[in-house]
């Protein structure tokens, strides 16, 4: 099994990971973790329903914490194939949402975050937490823990994707870049809050290089993705 935390820049970064759990060969065992609202979307909440993606109400924390249990317990151990996506922030990157994590960022004295907000760690420790019990249980492979962000060539500099920019008008990003890191796996659950933690701190300040050149009319700077040059997906096997 395998947990994705990724960074949640827009509310499409899930459409856009489909390609790459084709590429891990987990597409068939993907579960997304969503918004409790989209479960009543047409056609689209109906459908992740059925694939049985788990929905967090964000109301009831100890609620949303046994739904993602419930979820790793039903689908995890068995035979491997389980990989669940999570955004440890909990909601896009609006400018409404970054209002209110730069205010809690002040009030509580952490580092304020430009390209990513701070995550909500019990969620990501407790699916840790649970897949790693739920592997002991069926004598399974610990899961393995894989960290991705996700960077935009946009259709024009600071143009988030969106369901109106992209089904509506037609303007997607031109290109998504997905890093993806293997993480060292936590070893309890205090360990995975921080674990969480230090990888969003490392994504805001990747990001912030990534966008950098943006704020003149540049392009992102894909070297802060790494020296090697990436992959075009289509050239990847499995797609």
């Amino acid at each position: 099994d395998v947990l994705l935390a990724s960074n949640h820049r827009t509310r499409l970064d899930w459409m856009f990971l489909w390609g790459l759990a084709t590429v891990l060969g987990r597409l068939g065992g993907l579960k997304i973790v969503l918004k409790d609202a989209l479960r009543k979307t047409p056609g689209f909440g109906w459908g992740t329903q059925c694939f049985g993606f788990p929905f967090m109400c964000r109301r009831d924390r100890e609620k949303d914490l046994q739904t993602l249990r419930a979820a790793v317990e039903l689908h995890g151990g068995n035979n491997g194939m389980l990989a669940l996506l999570i955004f440890p922030e909990g909601t896009d990157l609006s400018k409404n949402s970054q209002a209110k994590d730069r205010a809690y960022a002040e009030k509580q004295g952490l580092p304020l975050y430009e390209q990513v907000l701070h995550p909500r760690s019990a969620g990501f420790a407790t699916a840790w937490t649970e897949m790693v019990r739920v592997a002991q249980e069926n004598v399974a492979p610990v899961p393995t823990l894989l960290d991705i962000t996700v960077g935009y060539v946009d259709y024009i500099a600071g143009e988030r994707p969106s369901e109106a920019s992209v089904f509506a008008s037609g303007r997607s990003c031109r290109k998504v870049h997905v890093l993806v890191e293997r993480v060292a796996p936590p070893q309890n659950h205090d360990d995975a809050q921080e674990c969480c933690r230090r990888l969003f701190d490392a994504k805001d300040q990747r990001l912030r290089a990534f966008y950098a050149p943006c704020g003149s009319g540049g392009l992102p700077d894909l070297t802060a993705f790494g020296e090697k040059p990436g992959l075009p997906l289509l050239n990847l096997p499995g797609v």
